[in-house]
C-alpha cells in the first residue's frame, strides 16, 4: 500500500505542473520592460483622479546597463492639451521587477515602484505611489491603444483591485 501512494504522489508530481501549463514565469525585469517603452499612454488606474485622463508619458532617456531612466508624465487639462508636467528619474530598485524613483527635482523623497505585469512589447501594468495614493496603471504603446491585447487588459484586472479608464478616444490626443 505505502509503494502505492509513492506511485502515485511521483506521478501526480510530475502531471500536476504539467497540467499548469505557463503558472511558472520567469520574474519581471522592470529595465527590461522599460526599454521598448519611449511612449505610452495611460489605459486604466486604480484611483479615480481627473488628473490622469489622457495622461501619457515619454522618455528622455535610458540606460540599461546603468539601470536608469527619466521618463515625464504629461497630466491634461479638460480638453486633453498638456496642462503639467512630471519627470520620474529611475533607478534600479531591490528586485528586479521594483524601481526606485524621485519626482521632479525632489532627490530627499524617494518612491518604489513595481512593474507587476509586461509582455515586453505591448504594456505594462505598474504600481507607484504619486500624489499621496499607491497607483496601479495599465501603460500601453500608441500603436495598440486602438486594439489593446485581452492578456494587458486580463493582467491588470488580476492584479489591481479597481478599474477606471483614464483613455478616452473623444478627448485624448494621439499626437502628443
Amino acid at each position: 500500500m505505502a509503494s502505492r501512494n509513492v506511485g502515485i504522489c511521483l506521478i501526480l508530481a510530475v502531471l500536476v505542473p504539467a497540467s499548469m501549463g505557463g503558472t511558472r514565469r520567469e520574474p519581471i525585469d522592470a529595465f527590461k520592460a522599460m526599454e521598448n517603452f519611449t511612449k505610452g499612454f495611460s489605459l486604466y488606474t486604480s484611483i479615480d483622479d481627473s488628473d490622469f485622463k489622457c495622461l501619457t508619458v515619454s522618455r528622455i532617456s535610458f540606460n540599461l546597463e546603468a539601470r536608469k531612466a527619466v521618463y515625464v508624465w504629461h497630466l491634461k487639462g479638460p480638453d486633453g492639451t498638456v496642462r503639467t508636467n512630471v519627470t520620474f528619474y529611475v533607478d534600479d530598485g531591490e528586485a528586479p521587477e521594483k524601481v526606485t524613483y524621485f519626482l521632479d527635482d525632489d532627490t530627499t523623497t524617494i518612491y518604489t515602484g513595481s512593474c507587476l505585469y509586461t509582455d515586453y512589447l505591448t504594456c505594462a501594468v505598474n504600481r507607484v505611489f504619486f500624489r499621496g495614493h499607491d497607483h496601479c496603471m495599465l501603460w500601453v504603446k500608441p500603436d495598440v491603444l486602438q486594439a489593446v491585447p485581452r492578456h494587458c487588459v486580463d493582467n491588470y484586472k488580476a492584479n489591481c483591485p479597481t478599474r477606471f479608464p483614464t483613455y478616452d478616444p473623444e478627448r485624448c490626443h494621439l499626437d502628443e
